[in-house]
């Protein structure tokens, strides 16, 4: 996985350099040429390694069991998956509702409310 980010890492890198060396290259030269196509690849092919490091990095790893000395496997090889019946739950345990962005816009804000729920928040304090 690491490998993976640092081959991918290195090739990006270096294709970046060998743009840079070949446009001060065509600068000096007066020539207007394209980008040669060997760049171009170096940096598709670090890309791509650099994707695969990046989906291999998000897969779900065994576990050890505390209870027994044995490998627990994940369900799900990549991602585990969201339960929406605890994800809502959570959401209005938080008070959150659909419209929060829009209630609670500066533009809407009753600042003179705000500071009477304040105030007798203080005193009830």
């Amino acid at each position: 996985m690491g490998l993976l980010y640092l081959t991918g890492s290195i090739l990006v890198l270096h294709a970046a350099y060998s743009s840079f060396e070949y446009h001060q290259f065509i600068k000096a030269s007066k020539n207007h040429t394209g980008l040669p196509y060997d760049i171009v690849f170096e940096l598709l092919i670090g890309l791509v390694i650099f994707i695969l490091g990046s989906i291999q990095s998000i897969k779900n790893e065994s576990r050890i069991s505390l209870k027994e000395d044995k490998l627990i496997k994940q369900g799900d090889e990549y991602l585990n998956p969201i339960k929406m019946n605890e994800s809502m739950e959570n959401i209005n345990n938080l008070g959150i509702n659909d419209y929060e962005e829009f209630e609670n816009r500066i533009d809407f804000i009753n600042f003179r409310e705000k500071r009477k729920l304040y105030n007798e928040w203080i005193k009830n304090k």
